[in-house]
């Protein structure tokens, strides 16, 4: 036999191919994005609301029994 592939190497072949693919699939993203002047870096996102839901900020920062009153 001039040349064999066992099952691993099927896989590993498959694998290396999708890799291969998403990679050269984000290199298009990203080219035709700077094409068209996606400027989607330099706008401004909205803050995040910390104290909406039921965890906030002021509860991960207190102890057990305690509250953290040296702010």
């Amino acid at each position: 036999m001039i040349f064999a592939l066992t099952l691993s190497d099927v896989v590993e072949l498959i694998i290396g191919a999708i890799w291969l693919i998403g990679f050269i699939g984000a290199i298009i993203v990203g080219i035709l994005g700077r094409k068209r002047g996606n400027n989607s870096f330099e706008t401004q996102s909205e803050p995040l609301n910390l104290d909406s839901g039921l965890m906030n900020a002021k509860k991960l920062n207190r102890k057990e029994g305690r509250e953290n009153d040296e702010q």
